[in-house]
């Protein structure tokens, strides 16, 4: 009952990771077509490529060949090991573009004539590089972290007889992971939100001064003709 469990998760994985496939590859299509290519759309075409390295990682190299009988992580140490990295470095480098996309969104609302003058769409290529490459070099020391056990590869958990250096990278990771992209696109989004409501604001503050100024307008303009039209009456 737990294979066949086990079975249908992944085939489910397989599944989805079809439709990822085929998602991001036509949004990377569309966003090419566009005839306007700023840095914010760069940034959707690299996230595109991400999510498409990320989808081939968890749905092809951990759920499909396992499925078919194969799975290289469990080969040797060595490839347990590698495999570990590439799941960590595809997986934040990810969700870093996706941080960096939306502080590219903050800085077109807050600072538009600089963004229209630095926002180009190789400076939003070069970063996610930058940031992929990155990402390997910190990920490394997992390539010493990761084993197999029992059967599975995973990575070892923080135990006091590691030592210090593997709490520090531990709280690192998770900070590299999840709380520093986390926090940052929260940010983001809050400060674009605030943003978009102060300029609706505005908006519908113009409209009724304008309303109320024709209204004022129209109001003199009546009351003469209504002033003229008696004097031709008398």
């Amino acid at each position: 009952e737990t294979y066949m469990m086990t079975q249908s998760i992944q085939v489910a994985s397989v599944v989805i990771s079809v439709f990822g496939i085929v998602g991001n590859t036509l949004a990377f299509l569309v966003a090419r077509r566009l005839p306007e290519v700023t840095s914010g759309i760069a940034f959707m075409q690299c996230l595109a490529v991400a999510d498409t390295l990320a989808i081939l990682k968890d749905g092809g190299l951990q759920q499909l060949l396992p499925l078919l009988g194969v799975d290289l992580r469990l080969i040797n140490k060595y490839c347990c090991k590698l495999i570990i990295w590439l799941s960590y470095v595809v997986t934040i480098a990810d969700t870093n573009i996706i941080m960096f996309f939306s502080v590219d969104r903050l800085v077109a609302l807050y600072r538009p004539v600089a963004y229209k003058l630095h926002g180009k769409p190789a400076a939003a290529v070069k970063c996610s590089v930058l940031v992929l490459l990155y990402q390997c070099v910190a990920c490394s020391p997992n390539l010493l972290f990761g084993e197999i056990h029992k059967g599975y590869c995973e990575l070892l958990r923080y135990d006091r007889e590691r030592g210090v250096l593997h709490l520090v990278y531990t709280v690192f990771t998770n900070v590299n992971f999840a709380v520093l992209p986390i926090l940052v696109v929260l940010v983001c989004n809050t400060l674009i939100v605030v943003r978009m409501r102060e300029r609706s604001c505005k908006v519908g503050g113009g409209g009724g001064g304008q309303t109320a100024s024709s209204s004022s307008a129209v109001t003199p303009n009546g009351g003469r003709s209504g002033m003229v039209s008696k004097r031709q009456e008398l």
